[in-house]
């Protein structure tokens, strides 16, 4: 996917949602470092269990700083009175365990814990 910064706004003000998968599928496949961060915010805009398994996948210390913390607000934001089907649930329990020990301090607790109420 080459992605344009007027792409990028187009597809905000238009309200079109993609996928996380895709988009997620498309940043791991950019070479291009602007392609990769208009991706991101559009994967940040998904709904925000969809989005968390590939959030998760996506963190790495080694990214840019600003980049990373943009990943970590993104999975710390959870909407609480979404329903989540078991297949989302089961795709973000897999993410953590591909992701077990790299995650910051008490995130995958945290959302654990928040996966027993949703």
């Amino acid at each position: 996917m080459d992605l344009s910064k007027a792409a990028c706004i187009s597809i905000q003000k238009r309200g079109f949602y993609p996928g996380a998968e895709k988009l997620y599928c498309a940043y791991c496949s950019s070479e291009k470092e602007h392609q990769k961060r208009y991706l991101l915010h559009l994967l940040l805009r998904e709904n925000s269990w969809n989005r968390l398994p590939w959030l998760i996948r996506l963190y790495n210390e080694d990214l840019p700083e600003q980049e990373k913390q943009m990943i970590k607000g993104g999975i710390g934001c959870r909407f609480m009175y979404a329903r989540v089907s078991e297949m989302q649930k089961e795709e973000i329990c897999k993410a953590l365990k591909e992701k077990a020990g790299k995650l910051p301090k008490g995130m995958e607790e945290e959302i654990c814990y928040d996966m027993k109420f949703v």
